[in-house]
């Protein structure tokens, strides 16, 4: 969920960048050889900066659109060991009803890999991975 804007350039090209804030939650386990010895869960906000190249193709009513980019991500500092850079690609269908845009798309982000240790203070700590492939559904609404 966030905000939008979107270049309209010549030859049916745009540029699209976004702000979208993401939730996350991070649960760690300790365990002891085989057995569970702790569990915690911890939420995090999260910010995305996908700035997207698109392509429109050119049909009458429906408007169907490929588009890819470099995505950037910051994190709450606690969690600073997950990757902050990626990349996206993805694909839509743009629809006018009146005045409004409905853009729903398909999305698909690889980020890079997360730095393998974590500073906190003097501590040097393992810290937990992510996951480096993101497949979401968005729905973009426009005037």
């Amino acid at each position: 969920m966030g905000p939008m804007i979107e270049l309209r350039l010549p030859f049916h090209l745009a540029v699209e960048a976004d702000a979208l804030y993401r939730p996350l939650n991070v649960t760690t386990t300790t365990t002891n050889g085989a057995t569970v010895t702790a569990s915690a869960s911890s939420d995090y906000s999260s910010w995305e900066f996908p700035i997207l190249a698109k392509y429109r193709f050119g049909f009458p009513i429906v408007h169907p659109y490929i588009e890819a980019g470099p995505s950037f991500r910051t994190t709450s500092s606690s969690i600073s060991n997950l990757s902050n850079n990626g990349v996206t690609v993805g694909a839509g269908v743009e629809v006018h009803a009146l005045l409004l845009r409905i853009a729903p798309e398909f999305r698909y982000t690889h980020w890079s890999s997360d730095s393998k240790t974590a500073l906190t203070g003097l501590v040097t700590q393992t810290p937990f991975s992510s996951k480096q492939d993101q497949v979401e559904f968005l729905v973009g609404f426009s005037f």
